[in-house]
Order: structure tokens, then C-alpha cells, then sequence
């Protein structure tokens, strides 16, 4: 059963450990190439950013996945698909973002379908409730939108709590997905297969 969190505003986020990653990475991006920076944390086998990224060749995806398995999957996904506006990465997203990226430098960062860590005193290890969203908000520019999805309905609502009380986000929605909605994700996909709700939370910065 999921265990909703107290709301509170988590301590500051600290960089304790940097990434194998080039400190040049940001700008090797060439973002001023693109109109704007979408980052999608936890990506997985990177599907949803790459089918966006052939959509919307005028912007640039960032695919971030953590684990060595869906991250080979993608990055060879990515290799064949030979996109100048798509980059998968293998890291930790959030660390990815607080070392690498600018401030006020990613227009959307979708959040597709992340681990719920259901117990209270696992609260500080969901995105919207821990201190990583110290870090999703120092790199979200204003008007910058983030998007949460999940097939727990708590955990939406939670995050929903906390985007507008706590972080003091606009939500432009919160609602169960149609039954027909286009699946993005392989999870996605499965829990649509099982006929489970699915729920989402959009939400802008100030």
C-alpha cells in the first residue's frame, strides 16, 4: 500500500559524487541549435524521447536511463535512429542535471512511470517529495513544465500536494489517462495491457 508524505519542504540538494561524464557536456549539446531542451528522467529503453524527437526535430530530447541494460538498449535505439536532435545518456538523472546543466536551462522534463518507493520512510527517495526536486526546479526555466505519470493514483495525488503547496507550481492538470490514450513508455504499455488506470500530473513553474 502507498504511505503518503508529510508535507514539507525537503533540505537542499548535495552534490556528494560527480558523473564520468564530460564537464563540457552541456555545452557540447549545442543547445542554441533548438528552440527548446526537453529531458526525460528515468527513460528506460528511451521510446517515448525518441518518437518525440523525430516528431519535433526543432527541439532537442534528452533521454536519461540509469540502469546498464534499457540504457545499452537505447543508446543503440538511438545510434541507428541517427537523430542530431536526440541524446541518450547512461547516469543518475538528478545528478546529470545538477552537475552538467545551467541553471533556467530545460524547458519540460517528463517523469514517466518512476519507481513509487510506496513506504513513508522511503518518501524521500520520490521526486516531487525528496530533495531532488531542489535540483528539477533550479534547471526548469520559468514557465517550465514538468510531467508526471504513474499507475498509482496516490502517488499522483501526492505529487500534486506537493508541486502546488510545497513548490508552489501552477498544475495545469491532473487526471486518469483515457483508455485509449497512445501509450509512450513499455510500462505504459503493460499497464494499459492489464486494463489498469493510468494517472498524470502536469505542472509549470512560476
Amino acid at each position: 500500500m502507498f504511505q503518503k508524505a508529510d508535507l514539507k519542504k525537503p533540505r537542499p540538494f548535495q552534490l556528494k559524487q560527480d558523473l564520468s561524464i564530460p564537464a563540457s557536456f552541456y555545452e557540447d549539446l549545442k543547445v542554441d541549435r533548438y528552440n527548446t531542451i526537453n529531458v526525460e528522467l528515468g527513460a528506460g529503453r528511451g521510446d517515448w524521447s525518441l518518437s518525440q524527437a523525430k516528431q519535433d526535430p526543432q527541439s532537442l530530447y534528452v533521454a536519461i536511463e540509469r540502469t546498464h541494460n534499457k540504457s545499452q538498449i537505447m543508446l543503440k535505439q538511438y545510434q541507428d535512429a541517427g537523430l542530431s536532435n536526440l541524446v541518450g545518456v547512461q547516469a543518475d538523472g538528478i545528478l546529470l542535471l545538477a552537475s552538467r546543466f545551467p541553471k533556467n536551462s530545460v524547458d519540460h522534463i517528463d517523469i514517466l512511470y518512476p519507481n513509487p518507493t510506496p513506504k513513508k520512510k522511503q518518501a524521500n527517495q520520490r521526486f516531487v517529495v525528496g530533495s531532488a526536486f531542489h535540483v528539477i526546479d533550479q534547471v526548469l526555466k520559468p514557465g517550465g513544465k514538468v510531467i508526471i505519470a504513474s499507475n498509482i493514483n496516490e502517488y499522483i495525488q501526492e505529487a500534486y500536494d506537493f508541486l502546488v503547496q510545497v513548490w508552489v507550481y501552477q498544475a495545469e492538470s491532473i487526471d486518469a489517462l483515457p483508455k485509449d490514450f497512445v501509450a509512450r513508455t513499455a510500462f505504459e504499455r503493460k499497464y494499459q495491457e492489464r486494463g489498469q488506470m493510468l494517472y498524470q500530473v502536469v505542472a509549470k513553474k512560476p
